[in-house]
């Protein structure tokens, strides 16, 4: 079962969290407030969700 989940905070922790709910075939859509912090899970396949403001 595919879950969709909101991930903020890409920092040491939350990348690696992140990407180990990506492996488990969950989709998951990232941001961050530094956008080069998401970069590595864009290129993992995590759409990057960018918040106007």
């Amino acid at each position: 079962m595919t879950v969709r989940i909101g991930w903020t905070g890409l920092g040491r922790m939350g990348e690696a969290m992140a990407k180990r709910l990506i492996k488990a075939g969950n989709e998951v859509r990232v941001w961050n407030r530094t956008a080069s912090k998401a970069a590595p899970l864009a290129e993992y396949g995590a759409p990057v969700v960018w918040l106007p403001g």
